[in-house]
């Protein structure tokens, strides 16, 4: 089966003064899976998403969806707070968002916030937000988006423990029965031994997937909770692996 996202020799890299953040970024992702990425302060995973979602354009490389080029994806930025127009409620900035009809955006953030378990107003303006329900908007926006990619920036940052652990369940649900992929930028192992099939764990930047000379590689690691069982929330060996790949893995 091919994948539905498919990312071939991405690089990214800053101008003035110039700075190589990443470089042979290669991977699959089939539908329905959870890609996780981990790794140390400043070595690329925003960049990463914000070149997937079409923030920033690559040096070179290209990415995907279905064989065709990304357009509109789910997005939870990392600088949600920033993110919604501050004169329109919440469900009409999802609608602008996603180019949906109030009404349609309404039925989709319904169903998403029941999945999610979740309480929040949508018709209150972000002014009235506190930063974890405009964290919680931010999510129910990206799960509103028709595309097949979401892409997600440290989304439970600025939640509660509770809530995290009815979102992560949610959101792993949410992804499996529409097919969808899910790239989500985590620090807690816990979060990434929770939601995640698969991690990326990326070394300091500038990082390499594709064996280059002298260029550490990333490491995969595949989630060891069977999947028929998306409640189960500790598995011992892959927070342990995960642990020595970032505290001990190869550096440049």
């Amino acid at each position: 089966m091919a994948p539905l996202l498919s990312v071939r020799g991405l690089q990214a890299e800053f101008a003035n003064p110039r700075k190589l953040v990443f470089q042979g970024v290669s991977f699959d992702v089939a539908a329905g899976e959870v890609l996780g990425i981990l790794g140390p302060n400043g070595s690329g995973k925003s960049t990463l998403i914000r070149v997937l979602a079409g923030l920033m354009k690559p040096s070179s490389g290209l990415a995907t969806v279905q064989g065709t080029n990304i357009g509109r994806v789910g997005l939870v930025p990392q600088n949600f707070q920033e993110s919604f127009f501050p004169s329109c409620s919440l469900i009409t900035n999802l609608a602008i968002a996603n180019g949906l009809t109030r009404k349609e955006t309404k039925s989709r953030a319904e169903k998403a916030l029941s999945t999610l378990r979740l309480s929040l107003s949508l018709d209150v303006r972000p002014g009235s937000c506190s930063g974890g329900m405009l964290q919680q908007a931010a999510i129910i926006r990206a799960l509103c988006s028709s595309s097949s990619l979401i892409l997600a920036d440290e989304p439970f940052s600025a939640l509660d423990a509770s809530a995290v652990l009815s979102v992560r369940y949610g959101i792993r649900s949410i992804v499996r029965n529409e097919g969808k992929v899910l790239l989500i930028v985590l620090h807690s192992l816990e979060d990434a031994v929770s939601i995640c099939d698969r991690v990326l764990v990326v070394p300091p930047a500038p990082y390499c997937i594709v064996p280059t000379p002298g260029c550490s590689q990333a490491d995969f690691i595949e989630n060891e909770r069977a999947r028929n069982d998306p409640e189960l929330e500790f598995v011992p060996s892959f927070s342990e692996l995960a642990k020595v790949v970032l505290m001990e893995g190869p550096s440049l």
